[in-house]
């Protein structure tokens, strides 16, 4: 009996990392058929959450900081199987924001 090589399929993640010296407040993720509210992140915290897609999706963030309002699309590429990927958005002083795709 031969065994064969399979993926198997995992709910995709979002981490949403702090970098800078400011609590980042009203942080939002939006998406095709999605919208997750996280609240507010402190310096270095981090929150993650895995969205509910239905099938592809881009990744937008929103969030405060200080008194100014922040915004960036395209972040990433979602599927609802990731098989073990998952995307870190950090944000980082002067509102930075970056995005990277990671492997399990």
């Amino acid at each position: 009996m031969g065994y064969g090589l399979y993926k198997v399929s995992r709910p995709t993640e979002v981490i949403v990392l702090n970098t800078s010296t400011e609590v980042i407040h009203n942080i939002t993720l939006n998406g095709n058929g999605f919208t997750i509210n996280l609240g507010s992140l402190n310096p270095n915290e981090s929150k993650s959450n895995s969205p509910t897609i239905s099938g592809e999706s881009g990744l937008e963030i929103s969030f405060k900081m200080k008194d100014e309002v922040y915004k960036k699309d395209d972040l990433a590429y979602l599927e609802k199987s990731s098989y073990g990927y998952k995307t870190l958005i950090t944000i980082s002083d002067k509102g930075n924001i970056t995005s990277d795709r990671q492997h399990n």
